[in-house]
């Protein structure tokens, strides 16, 4: 009796530990994605993906943040949507800066789209601000990054899970190159026009976020948009000619806890095939 009267509060003291290293310690992932025909001018070519950031602030200044991605070189960061909480724009545009400041600290272009989170909010003014301060606002464009006659087409689309994506509209202007898609999520509510219209334009990369990696991993049987028993949950997945990454993202949703579904820094580097 005296050991189990031992044993339960070092097992409830050993649970709490794991369920906060499981929810606040973010994990650097890095991803090697194998495209064909990538120019060798874009061989190793890295994105560090930040997604699902909510508002949140990892350390002061975001200095634990900007710790992990001082570790590896990289040449551009790409923010797939929900990095402002509801309805606190300016608290959530100041936690951003620290972020946005350190990679133009390196001469690094930022390129941002929109999450449901951020179009919930006074989305007019979060989009004029990071124009303002250099960020390349991708809705439902696209920029080209050049490197002597080889090219990249960094494609963004606003969320698609309220119908506001327009892929027409973002690769109007792409011809030859590499297309890489910014998207918070492929999937509309009952409708999966849009990831079917990405197979068709064969879209090299697409990178992702929206799920949380399902946050508490134990059985995937919902998420919003893709519906019942999701597919598409977390990580990297083969889609015909097309590859698309699906970032855990780095805040909760929700309930503030994560199992088996740590917060994720992801570094994509590209490659020949």
């Amino acid at each position: 009796m005296v050991i189990i009267l031992v044993l339960i509060p070092v097992l409830v003291l050993m649970a709490v530990a794991f369920c906060y290293h499981q929810t606040s310690h973010i994990q650097v992932d890095t991803v090697k994605v194998s495209i064909e025909k990538l120019p060798e001018e874009f061989n190793d070519f890295t994105i560090i993906q930040i997604t699902d950031l909510h508002g949140k602030c990892f350390g002061q200044n975001q200095s634990h943040l900007l710790n992990l991605m001082d570790k590896k070189h990289f040449d551009i960061l790409v923010l797939t949507g929900d990095m402002f909480r509801d309805n606190d724009e300016k608290n959530s545009l100041c936690v951003l800066r620290h972020i946005i400041n350190y990679v133009h600290s390196k001469e690094k272009a930022v390129y941002f789209v929109a999450g449901n989170h951020d179009l919930d909010g006074d989305y007019d003014y979060i989009s004029r601000t990071l124009q303002q301060w250099g960020v390349h606002v991708l809705d439902n464009r696209s920029v080209t990054i050049k490197r002597k006659d080889a090219m990249i087409h960094i494609i963004g689309i606003k969320d698609a899970l309220f119908g506001m994506a327009n892929l027409d509209a973002a690769v109007k202007n792409v011809n030859k190159g590499i297309k890489i898609l910014l998207a918070h999520t492929i999937f509309k509510r009952g409708d999966k026009s849009l990831f079917q219209k990405i197979k068709h334009m064969k879209i090299d990369l697409v990178l992702s976020g929206h799920t949380h990696g399902f946050q508490i991993n134990l059985f995937p049987f919902y998420v919003t948009g893709e519906g019942l028993f999701p597919k598409y949950v977390k990580g990297l997945h083969r889609i015909q000619q097309s590859y698309i990454y699906i970032s855990r993202g780095l805040v909760t949703s929700g309930v503030h806890l994560r199992l088996f579904s740590r917060p994720e820094l992801t570094f994509i580097q590209l490659e020949s095939a």
